[in-house]
């Protein structure tokens, strides 16, 4: 659970610096193939969603569910399975933004490779132990090779990346892969976290000689394309998470702010260090989170969400000055609340009846 200090500095973060201009392209642009054109799979038919719940609708419902919006806030990419279920029982589904699916794959979904989505129209999942890239336009799915490990994390620029090895030491490496170029050879470090325009990169890099979780280790910030270094924070930041803020210049982990520009790296740790930081490189939000509490913003920094994780307390919206208050009806459950990039809708997961539901919330 995030600290006070960071959980202010994560909404701050959030939704106080200038978002970057949206760009939409006229018309999809096609994708190139990585595997042969008889190999290329179709999606199965569509199944029923299950009944809604107060303002909430149940986009998936099973041991497991989750869901994640495209970059461009007008797709879901839903999913769910039963543990140690067959094919049959497990799902990926294409939802538009109101929760209606679109087409259904199914397949084989263990709980790590959960769907990706690599641009605004294109996204990758897992099925009978491969991967495919598919897309909005097409019910045809593209294998592609050789498989991804788990831990797929997308700059929803047309790139993804993923870590070679579940090594939690010095010999951590990692790989960038594009559906044209393939993967790149392997880069030390994890990564972590991606800017929102998709040209930084926040990498992870353990000390050596020390190993596993609390482990000591530094983050850096890497330029995409060329991997090249922007700046690094050494102070061991303690866990691996960093976030950047939405105009790109600032990268943020566990009490520390590196600005990309100046390489100078700011302590926010303290109350003095904080306010000097906030005072320095942030305007005041005016949403004030208390212990335990998390928080996100919207892409376009139009409303802010606060919650408590795994607990049944009502979600509050942050948006124009005024707030709502939601009703959950279970425990919310990882991954975080989700905002759509325009702030008007939300998806979370509750733990409900002994299982788990992806919810949806629009205006």
């Amino acid at each position: 659970m995030k600290s006070w200090v960071g959980l202010v500095v994560a909404v701050v973060l959030a939704a106080c610096s200038p978002a970057p201009p949206v760009v939409v392209s006229p018309s999809p642009s096609p994708i190139p193939p990585t595997g042969s054109p008889s190999s290329v799979v179709t999606a199965s038919p569509t199944i029923s969603p299950t009944s809604d719940v107060g303002p909430w609708k149940v986009l998936a419902s099973s041991d497991t569910a989750g869901a994640g919006w495209s970059p461009d806030g007008r797709w879901l990419l839903v999913w769910d399975a039963v543990t140690n279920g067959t094919a049959a029982q497990r799902h990926i589904s294409l939802d538009d933004a109101q929760g209606k699916v679109i087409r259904t794959f199914q397949g084989e979904l263990p709980v790590e490779l959960e769907p990706v989505w690599l641009d605004d129209r294109s996204f990758v999942i897992a099925r009978d132990g491969k991967n495919y890239l598919g897309t909005v336009d097409s019910p045809a799915l593209t294998p592609i090779s050789p498989p991804f490990p788990d831990g797929l994390l997308s700059n929803h620029h047309g790139v993804i990346t993923y870590e070679t090895s579940g090594n939690l030491d010095a010999s951590a490496r990692f790989v960038v892969w594009t559906p044209s170029g393939g993967a790149m050879p392997a880069w030390a470090g994890v990564p972590v976290a991606w800017s929102r325009d998709g040209t930084k990169l926040a990498v992870w890099h353990w000390v050596a000689g020390t190993s596993g979780p609390g482990a000591a280790g530094w983050m850096e910030a890497l330029s995409w394309p060329g991997l090249r270094s922007l700046g690094a924070i050494h102070q061991s930041p303690g866990w691996i998470f960093a976030l950047f803020d939405p105009s790109g210049r600032y990268l943020y982990t566990n009490g520390w702010v590196l600005d990309l520009v100046t390489g100078q790296a700011s302590a926010m740790t303290g109350s003095s260090g904080a306010s000097r930081a906030n005072a320095r490189l942030f305007p005041s939000l005016g949403v004030v989170t208390s212990p335990d509490q998390d928080a996100s913003a919207s892409a376009d920094n139009s409303t802010v969400a606060l919650w408590y994780m795994s607990q049944q307390r009502p979600i509050v919206l942050v948006r124009g000055g005024r707030q709502r208050s939601i009703d959950v009806p279970g425990p919310l459950q990882p991954p975080d609340p989700a905002l759509s990039p325009d702030g008007t809708s939300l998806v979370v997961v509750c733990a409900v009846g002994g299982g788990f539901e992806a919810l949806l919330l629009t205006p």
